[in-house]
């Protein structure tokens, strides 16, 4: 292990479910904390069990699949690791112990596939969209939006407010509304277009047709970062970060 995963994040999940379901929420917040205790006490299989629970009851959080995440790390299941890492990166953004931990179980992995080079303008905007999650670009138009009501309020009421700097304020909101209302859909048809997954299979040998007995192009292991192209019936056909494509079973790589 080349460093310490960072410790568990101890946000409260109980916002996930409707009040309706309140005796639940609060058997779910107690799960939480018993699968952080049990990881701060090194018992990761206990831990695990806790998360795992939640997850399918259909938690999601992106506090919930770091710790996931962490936990798997810790037991050894970088593939799984990775995958939760992934998955929780697409709820919470940046965020500096996320981004650790995902590089260190990337250390751990075996293959160094080298993606194929983007066009500058293009890894400027992944850049970009990785940089906002949906919660954040989504909080952000909404409070732009209602701030830039409120600008828009105040100039018809004539509030005893300096009308340039409402004008300023208008026009600056206006451009942040528009700019999250751009990220959060660009971010969107992004990921209704691209259907990224974890390879979790230790060892996989891609096929040149979806049945076993076709010839192996290439053999990767877990934790690599694959895209699904299509599927056919148990098969799917993945493109690896260099372009290449394959046919494996569909358990062997899991959504992100």
């Amino acid at each position: 292990m080349q460093s310490v995963v960072k410790h568990v994040k101890c946000a409260s999940v109980l916002w996930l479910l409707p009040l309706a379901v309140w005796a639940t929420e609060i058997d779910a917040e107690r799960l939480f904390k018993d699968g952080n205790q049990f990881y701060q006490e090194g018992q990761f299989a206990q831990a695990l069990e806790c998360y795992a629970k939640l997850d399918s009851l259909g938690y999601q959080s992106g506090a919930l699949y770091y710790n996931i995440g962490n936990t798997y790390y810790r037991l050894g299941a970088i593939g799984y690791a990775i995958l939760y890492y992934e998955k929780a990166a697409k709820l919470i953004g940046e965020d500096e112990d996320l981004r650790t931990n995902l590089e260190l179980a990337r250390l751990r992995t075996k293959d160094r596939i080298q993606p194929i080079p983007r066009f500058f303008l293009d890894a400027f905007v992944e850049s970009l969209l990785q940089t906002f999650s949906m919660g954040a670009a989504a909080v952000g138009t909404v409070l732009s939006f209602y701030l830039l009501i409120g600008i828009v309020i105040m100039q018809i009421q004539k509030y005893a407010v300096n009308q340039v700097l409402l004008k300023v304020g208008f026009y600056v909101t206006l451009v942040a509304t528009v700019f999250f209302i751009l990220i959060f859909s660009a971010k969107s048809a992004r990921d209704a277009a691209r259907t990224e997954a974890i390879v979790i299979s230790a060892t996989l040998n891609l096929k040149s047709e979806p049945n076993h007995d076709s010839k192996t192009l290439v053999t990767v292991h877990e934790g690599l970062k694959v895209e699904i192209v299509r599927e056919v019936n148990e098969w799917v056909e993945i493109r690896l970060p260099n372009g290449e494509k394959g046919w494996t079973k569909a358990g062997d790589v899991a959504l992100i």
